[in-house]
C-alpha cells in the first residue's frame, strides 16, 4: 500500500516488486522475475524523497522523472526494468493527481534513451511535462488509466 509523506503518495519497494512481477507475467511470462539488487531497488524507491528534500521541490512531475530515471538506470530487477520504470512512474503520477498520456511508442523511445544516457533527467522531465494532464481524485478512481497504460507498455 502506498505511503503518504507530507501530502504526496509514494510507492514502496513492495509495490515496485509487485508492478515488476505483474508486468512480466502479463507481457513476457518466460522471463526471470524478481529483484536483482535490493540495494538498487531501495535506492530507486528512496530517490523521490531524497530529491524532494535536497532540491526543495514538491513538483510531482519533477519527482516522477527522478523515479523513472532511477528505476530504469539502477536496474534493480532481473528483467522489465524499463517497463517497471514507465508503469511505476505512471502510477506515482496517478496517485498524486496526474495522468501520463504519452503514446506507447514514445514511452518505449524515452525509456531506451534514458537507459542509454541519450537523454538526461531534465529532458525526461520535459517529456513528462509535455505528456501529462491533471486529473481529479474521482476520475483517478473511476477510469481505466492504469489498465490502458499497462496494455500499451510493450518495452522489452
Amino acid at each position: 500500500m502506498p505511503a503518504r509523506c507530507k501530502g504526496l503518495l509514494y510507492l514502496s519497494c513492495e509495490d515496485l516488486i509487485l508492478i515488476n512481477e505483474r508486468l512480466i507475467k502479463m507481457k513476457t511470462p518466460g522471463e526471470i522475475c524478481g529483484v536483482l539488487s535490493q540495494a538498487s531497488l531501495e535506492t530507486a524507491q528512496q530517490s523521490i524523497g531524497l530529491h524532494r528534500y535536497f532540491a526543495q521541490t514538491e513538483d510531482v512531475i519533477t519527482l516522477a522523472s527522478v523515479l523513472f530515471e532511477s528505476l530504469a538506470r539502477n536496474h534493480p530487477f532481473h528483467n522489465a526494468n524499463k517497463r517497471t520504470a514507465v508503469v511505476a512512474t505512471s502510477i506515482f503520477m496517478l496517485m498524486n493527481g496526474y495522468e501520463l498520456t504519452a503514446p506507447g511508442d514514445d514511452l518505449v523511445e524515452i525509456a531506451v534513451a534514458v537507459v542509454t544516457h541519450v537523454v538526461d533527467r531534465e529532458t525526461l522531465e520535459d517529456f513528462l511535462y509535455h505528456w501529462h494532464r491533471p486529473i481529479d481524485e474521482l476520475e483517478a478512481l473511476g477510469n481505466d488509466s492504469l489498465r490502458r497504460l499497462i496494455d500499451r507498455t510493450m518495452i522489452g
